[in-house]
């Protein structure tokens, strides 16, 4: 993200301040983002280096295809396919960590 923050899903410590602090039930929603943040986190990292480049240029940086087809030597539209395919593997192998708990 453009906001500085490092994280692959994107909460900024402020924002998880804010949502911590709503009210109680929102404690529990945040305890549940950040066991699922831990999982995404791991499924990630099992990702390919150029995976996970692609994912954090997107969803971190929050840049366009062409910036990140720029940033990454690789032709815009090979960036969309690319991403949408490793966004569908990521589904998979989140369903499959659930499963297996």
């Amino acid at each position: 993200r453009k906001n500085g923050s490092t994280d692959f899903v994107g909460l900024s410590d402020v924002e998880n301040v804010l949502v911590v602090n709503k009210r109680n039930k929102d404690i529990e929603d945040f305890v549940y983002k950040d066991i699922k943040k831990k999982e995404l986190l791991k499924v990630i990292s099992s990702l390919s280096p150029l995976e996970q480049q692609l994912i954090h240029l997107r969803y971190t940086e929050e840049l366009s295809y062409k910036e990140i087809a720029s940033q990454a030597g690789l032709n815009t539209n090979t960036v969309g396919i690319k991403l949408h395919r490793i966004v569908k593997k990521l589904k998979l192998l989140i369903k499959e960590v659930e499963l297996n708990g």
